[in-house]
């Protein structure tokens, strides 16, 4: 595959004849310029695999993508982007797709599942996405969704349904509920929401619920025995229940409760214990796990 970057020479225009070879060229990397629009010369690019126009001044994408037949990985993240570019949706090649820190993006469209070939979709950071259609439970490769940073207030059921979603991340928005239907999940970031509860969901392994509303560790955390790394910090969890200790999978353990387990031997394979607030009582093997894990924040 032959590469060409271009990255950060404060490039604002390019040549139609920029590319002397452009069959040849499958990743172009455009990153960190002043491109106000695409440059035309981009639509020579017939077998382009991977293209990064990420941190320049973007307002749309032009009719020409429709023709990269090749294209898999699109990256548009930091530009102006006044709503979703609409063009994007004719790239059916396309299976990763970063569209993070465009703030105009408000709404994903109804027609997102005409990219059915899409695995990972990067939305994190636009700050004002309110909304995911349904209709996105029908991008059956889809694996992992980035809607951090938004202001969604529901994990909605297109979400729920989406068939092979494996990593889900929804910090930093206004949702108050986990629906149930998530058992497939490896990896839930909800971190800064107003959740309060969680349902059953035996899969994960990981899971970020801190900044939430829990007013007590949550019980159903019990059969969760896949999960490794759980943080629970700055909720009102007042004690960590004895049945921490029946994880054994668990390597990463963050909490601000100031009860804790007085026997956490059990936990053969933690790496990291947060605690970062006053606790009644240090567990009993806190030196061992000191000596043995790689960190240890009390």
């Amino acid at each position: 595959m032959e590469e060409l970057d271009i990255r950060s020479q404060h490039l604002k225009i390019l040549p139609d004849d920029f590319f002397p070879n452009p069959d040849h060229i499958e990743k172009l990397i455009m990153a960190f310029n002043h491109f106000e629009e695409v440059p035309h010369c981009l639509k020579e690019l017939k077998n382009l695999k991977y293209l990064c126009i990420s941190d320049n001044k973007l307002k749309d994408i032009p009719d020409f993508f429709k023709d990269f037949k090749h294209l898999e990985i699109l990256d548009i993240t930091n530009n102006n982007f006044e709503e979703f570019p609409k063009n994007i949706l004719d790239i059916k090649s396309l299976k990763i797709l970063h569209l993070s820190y465009n703030k105009g993006i408000e709404t994903v469209p109804d027609d997102i599942d005409k990219l059915e070939n899409l695995e990972i979709l990067d939305l994190c950071c636009c700050n004002s996405i309110y909304k995911i259609p349904d209709s996105i439970s029908n991008l059956n490769h889809l694996h992992e969704l980035n809607v951090q940073s938004n202001k969604l207030k529901e994990i909605t059921n297109g979400i729920v349904e989406l068939p092979n979603l494996n990593n889900l991340y929804v910090a930093e928005n206004q949702i108050s509920y986990i629906p149930k239907g998530l058992q497939q999940i490896k990896e839930l970031d909800v971190n800064e929401n107003l959740i309060e509860e969680i349902p059953e969901m035996n899969n994960l392994e990981l899971l970020y619920i801190a900044d939430n509303k829990l007013s007590k560790f949550p019980e159903c955390i019990k059969n969760m025995k896949k999960l490794k790394e759980l943080d629970v910090s700055r909720n009102d969890i007042q004690e960590v229940p004895e049945f921490i200790t029946e994880l054994t999978e668990l390597k990463l353990l963050s909490t601000t409760a100031p009860s804790l387990p007085q026997d956490l031997s059990n936990l053969t394979r933690l790496e990291e214990l947060y605690i970062s607030s006053p606790v009644e009582k240090l567990p009993n093997n806190i030196i061992e796990l000191i000596l043995t894990s790689d960190a240890c924040d009390i």
